[in-house]
């Protein structure tokens, strides 16, 4: 069942586009060049096989100019676009931070001045930064360690390092550079760490980012029928144990990216036609419920400075009604 806020998305196309480029066949890549620089990473939509990828499952590197994947994409098609984002769909959110460290057997990686080239004797490597948790925690658990393309379990490693202490782990077996089922040019090692939350500059991508600003109204209603005679007598008969709730929210001076969400959300339920959960958290509210459109989007103009979504701005409200289909 489809949600509000959650479901209401902004559409691709709603920022304009500095720069795009597809990548196929990714295999086991996890790096991959930008069309052009960015700031942060809310400026990158990455697209996987057609889906649209969380931002905090990419960071960006090489000084802005690409990005990494928390694990590789293994994509038929990879399509990175940069956008040009106007402060207003800056949205600040905390992730753990995810670092990455990459070893293999054709090329040497340095880390805190230490040399390493997978050999098939070598079993300690450092970590590329300090891990998740405080003393007497099970650190451990904030280490991923992948050999050629495979999530080990946790016990293929020991951490901390007998060598280099909280700074490394040592691996159970060395990585085989040599055996017969083994492709001698293609063995990686990659550990990856989190370290502590960080405050990650991302980008507006549904209605959860813009509370309603004017507030909003519930009110309560039972369905009871009522019978009025000539001489003032009334005659009442509960229909329904049931109180629905009403909501109405409204939304003040928001922009053609805000109000195309919602649009396309009214227009996904038919209108009033189908049901979905209203998430209670939009209105600082805890739960769920379940509720339809209660009447017509109401949306009017404020304001146009061109022809952009982002240039025009409106007042829109809705009516929820609950629903015991």
């Amino acid at each position: 069942m489809a949600t509000y806020p959650n479901d209401a998305t902004v559409a691709l196309d709603a920022f304009s586009t500095v720069g795009t480029k597809t990548y196929t066949t990714t295999g086991v890549e996890i790096e991959f060049p930008l069309p052009s620089t960015v700031s942060f990473s809310g400026e990158v939509i990455a697209t996987i096989d057609g889906i649209v990828q969380d931002v905090s499952s990419y960071y960006l590197s090489n000084n802005n100019g690409s990005i990494t994947f928390v694990a590789a994409p293994s994509a038929d098609e990879l399509i990175l676009r940069t956008i040009d984002l106007p402060s207003r769909f800056r949205v600040t959110r905390k992730y753990p931070a995810v670092f990455y460290a990459h070893y293999s057997n054709t090329s040497a990686t340095i880390i805190d001045s230490n040399t390493y080239l997978l050999n098939g004797v070598a079993t300690t490597f450092s970590l590329p930064a300090p891990v998740l948790g405080s003393i007497g925690e099970n650190q451990a658990n904030s280490i991923f360690v992948t050999l050629s393309g495979v999530l080990q379990n946790p016990d293929s490693f020991t951490y901390p390092s007998a060598t280099l202490g909280v700074n490394g782990i040592d691996l159970s077996v060395a990585p085989a550079v040599d055996e017969e089922e083994v492709d001698y040019a293609n063995v990686t090692l990659e550990i990856r760490t989190l370290a502590a939350q960080v405050d990650s500059i991302g980008r507006f991508n549904d209605m959860r980012d813009r509370k309603p600003s004017n507030g909003f109204q519930l009110g309560r209603q039972f369905n009871v029928n009522k019978y009025a005679t000539q001489s003032g007598y009334e005659k009442r008969r509960l229909m329904s144990r049931r109180g629905k709730r009403q909501y109405q929210l409204a939304y003040s001076n928001i922009s053609g990216v805000e109000k195309q969400a919602i649009e396309d959300f009214y227009v996904s339920m038919n209108g009033e036609y189908e049901t979905f959960t209203f998430d209670l958290t939009h209105i600082n509210s805890t739960g769920t419920v379940r509720t339809r459109f209660n009447g017509p989007l109401q949306i009017q103009q404020v304001i146009s400075g061109g022809t952009a979504l982002t240039q025009n701005f409106y007042s829109v409200t809705i009516n929820l009604m609950e629903d015991f289909d």
